[in-house]
């Protein structure tokens, strides 16, 4: 029986609905972005890459050690305040000057998120009633935890299309922090009804693993440092070569202290067992191929082939409508081949959309584009749900929450790294490329347009050098098809590895951890905790 009534249980769903839908929104509005702010902060290309990591580090960081402290202090409180978190760092988002303030703001915008994913979810079994079957004679009343599930995986689903569409519409009419300020009043709102309708509940205190939340994280940043900057400084440069040692210093004393920890963030035992280890990295390359596309795509279509923020919002929706179709076809196909067959088809799927896309030049057109976005969509979402059930799969029915808080974390990472890694490939192939045309350059002009492309164009436009715009548009789109290469030999080889180890089915075992509905969320906390109101 449900512990509240309907309107109780619909106030309390409407409040985490627009918690993780911002996040989803957030996820995908700034995409749309990135060629205004290269413009109007004058950001490098190596820039945009950390405004856009400084936030899924954050994210991918704190999404596990978050749970915990909300099971100590209350989830209420700890929503609240990272709603709170989440609207303050959006407005500090939207009033900053400089490149450097975005990254920062996108940081703390990180933490919050975290904070949105993670609480909501292991709230739910708290409020709505379980599954199970209801006394004989008697009707279930109130809304069951799947379907309170499904609802809050909707709202994340809905930041996917919409995010684009609506970062576009606002970058018409407003200024460029409104991708930001929109998050403000809905966290309001959020806020708002959190603190009227749900209980305050804790579930069994457990310590969080400070050291090792502190050594991966930084562990994390000094890799990503050193590969964004790699050139941008020079890959043989000091701070490059700092940051790469300090990453291996910092990773390898992560894993020695996971290993030795008693209550460990990852139980390095996980990655013996190919369901986590093959599952994880076919949905971690299937996510590098989403983020890097979404990364560099934006930018091809607002400043090589001219189109507004809104026409790029749009024109992405090739992506999302090849995800949202294939998605049930590889869940129904993992129920009657098993999990290797969708994995390794939709990999090898995305594989032939990346190459397609390397194809295209300044003078493709819109359709070329089209096509390959929807091939990589759909073999995107053809491998990513096989590939996360395969990872859940491996832990026992208990870890639930734990395992699919450390899936997401994982898939965080992998984003993080995507941006970083195929963003540099990106960089390096564009300057490379375009330094031959910057000879006679004013020192300041050639640095801004090595920069980024909406800096050369911004140049060549403000000079009248129609030449310096056609080799930069040449250059940018030489570096997205070195980039979508990289993209695409890294799928083949995870499409390779699914079909040769990627387990078909479990063994028969105790019953495996529930898989999340959708991929952008983690599963709900198993344990209902105590209530306090």
């Amino acid at each position: 029986m449900a512990r509240y009534g309907w309107a109780r249980q619909v106030t309390v769903l409407v409040a985490l609905w627009l918690s993780v839908l911002v996040v989803g929104l957030d996820t995908m509005v700034l995409s749309v972005a990135l060629p205004t702010l290269s413009r109007d902060l004058g950001a490098s290309t190596a820039q945009l890459q950390w405004v856009t990591d400084a936030y899924t580090l954050a994210l991918a960081a704190l999404l596990l050690p978050v749970g915990l402290l909300s099971d100590r202090y209350g989830r209420r409180t700890v929503l609240l305040a990272g709603l709170a978190l989440f609207g303050l760092a959006s407005a500090a988002c939207a009033e900053v000057t400089t490149p450097a303030q975005l990254i920062a703001a996108r940081a703390v915008l990180g933490v919050g998120a975290a904070v949105l994913l993670s609480v909501p979810l292991s709230i739910v079994p708290t409020v709505f009633r379980g599954d199970t079957p209801a006394e004989p004679g008697r009707k279930p009343t109130g809304l069951g935890t799947s379907g309170a599930l499904s609802v809050l995986v909707s709202g994340m689903m809905l930041g996917l299309p919409l995010g684009p569409l609506l970062g576009g519409w606002l970058l018409g009419h407003f200024w460029w922090g409104s991708v930001f300020l929109i998050n403000v009043p809905v966290v309001v709102l959020a806020m708002v009804v959190v603190a009227v309708a749900i209980p305050q509940s804790r579930g069994a205190a457990r310590r969080p693993d400070v050291p090792g939340v502190v050594l991966s994280a930084l562990g994390l940043v000094a890799l990503v440092y050193a590969v964004i900057e790699g050139p941008e400084r020079g890959w043989t440069s000091l701070p490059v070569l700092a940051g790469l040692a300090g990453a291996a210093v910092l990773l390898a004393g992560f894993v020695g202290w996971q290993a030795r920890a008693r209550q460990p963030l990852v139980r390095l035992g996980l990655f013996t067992d190919r369901r986590f280890s093959v599952g994880v990295l076919a949905m971690t390359l299937a996510g590098f191929a989403l983020f890097g596309v979404v990364f560099v795509l934006p930018q091809y279509l607002q400043v090589v082939l001219g189109t507004d923020a809104f026409g790029a919002g749009v024109r992405l929706l090739p992506l999302i409508g090849g995800m949202l179709v294939a998605a049930p076809v590889g869940d129904r196909l993992s129920r009657w081949t098993g999990r290797r067959l969708p994995v390794a088809v939709g990999l090898l799927v995305v594989t032939v959309g990346l190459a397609v896309h390397s194809r295209v030049t300044v003078h493709s057109g819109y359709g070329l584009t089209a096509v390959a976005m929807l091939i990589e969509g759909f073999g995107i979402a053809l491998a990513l749900s096989p590939a996360m059930d395969s990872a859940l799969a491996a832990f026992r029915t208990e870890e639930a929450a734990t395992g699919s808080a450390l899936v997401q974390s994982i898939r965080q990472v992998g984003a993080a790294l995507s941006v970083a890694v195929l963003g540099s490939v990106l960089n390096a192939a564009y300057r490379d490329r375009l330094d031959p045309s910057l000879t006679g350059l004013p020192p300041a002009a050639a640095h801004a347009a090595r920069g980024s492309v909406a800096g050369a164009v911004e140049v060549a436009v403000r000079t009248g050098d129609t030449s310096l715009r056609a080799a930069a548009e040449n250059a940018f789109t030489h570096g997205m098809s070195a980039m979508l290469l990289v993209c695409a030999g890294a799928a083949a080889v995870s499409a390779v590895l699914a079909a040769l180890l990627l387990p078909n089915r479990d063994r028969p075992a105790p019953a495996a951890a529930p898989r999340p509905a959708a991929p952008p969320v983690a599963a709900a906390r198993q344990h209902n905790g105590r209530h306090e109101g």
